[in-house]
């Protein structure tokens, strides 16, 4: 089921501009794919699918030009993206004009991003959203990361 529901995930992505998660679980179970919402984020981050210009797209896989992303909450009410030195800006751009939920501004150095949310009922949905626009690098980018041996 696992591929046929990617294949379709793919396919509805790559057809129609779908604007949220629900519309996309709607069009997956009018086609008798049923998916709960934490499933189906799991598998568009998994897809590379994220949202983009208000829709969800397919982005290609991390290359040497992607920046890097970490997101970190810092609660009751900022969000800090950790980018790859050059690209906050670019990225604190992108969320001005696509921004989370809740989201009242952002500010921008060289390599992090603090999103600033007025709306703390809505905090958690944008920390969620931010780590389904940015998620975490594929294990083949991760380098250093890993334990040593001896």
């Amino acid at each position: 089921m696992h591929a046929e529901l990617d294949d379709r995930i793919l396919e509805l992505v790559a057809e129609e501009d779908i604007p949220d998660q629900s519309i996309l679980g709607q069009r997956l179970a009018d086609q008798g794919l049923v998916v709960s919402q934490p499933s189906l984020s799991r598998h568009l981050r998994r897809l590379n699918i994220v949202k983009r210009g208000g829709y969800y797209r397919q982005e290609p896989r991390n290359s040497p030009l992607q920046p890097r992303v970490v997101v970190k909450p810092a609660p009751p009410n900022l969000i800090v993206l950790q980018t790859s030195p050059g690209y906050a800006q670019a990225i604190g751009a992108l969320l001005d004009d696509d921004p989370l939920p809740g989201q009242v501004g952002t500010v921008a150095g060289d390599d992090t991003v603090l999103i600033v949310c007025g709306d703390l009922q809505a905090y958690q949905d944008a920390v969620n959203q931010a780590r389904d626009r940015f998620p975490p690098a594929s294990p083949a980018n991760r380098r250093g990361r890993r334990g040593r041996s001896g």
